[in-house]
């Protein structure tokens, strides 16, 4: 296994939560669960895992070299470019960096899930209340 850039990944940790958490649905970042636990997440592809987000056609896996253009983060915009520079240095390889990522997926996954809970027993108890 090659190194993961633990140095890096601390800092990384609240840029990747906080794309997670503004650029994906509930939908889409099942997807992004499902993509990477299939092993086709890759760091150079139109589905990264900026990509993931917005893809409007049947995710896939790495990309052929020249596929993307002469550097693919060319199509992205300035703050979607440094997430996909963030997550490219987590890990020195996509194997390594799904092993990361996926762990941060099912956490904002579980965020969600008790937010919606809670924001439900909030509205429960404002029913009883005005009853």
């Amino acid at each position: 296994m090659a190194a993961i850039l633990t140095h890096e990944l601390k800092p990384a940790k609240p840029i990747l939560r906080a794309f997670l958490q503004t650029s994906y649905t509930d939908e889409r970042l099942a997807m992004l669960l499902a993509h990477a636990q299939s092993g086709k997440l890759a760091w150079y592809s139109c589905c990264c895992f900026v990509g993931v987000s917005n893809a409007d056609h049947a995710l896939k896996g790495v990309c052929r070299p020249g596929s993307l253009g002469v550097n693919h983060l060319d199509f992205l915009d300035q703050s979607a470019s440094h997430v996909s520079l963030t997550y490219h240095i987590i890990a020195s390889n996509d194997a390594d960096r799904r092993r990361l990522i996926i762990p941060l997926i099912k956490a904002e996954m579980k965020r969600r899930e008790w937010a919606k809970q809670k924001h439900e027993q909030e509205v429960e108890q404002l029913l009883e209340a005005v009853a």
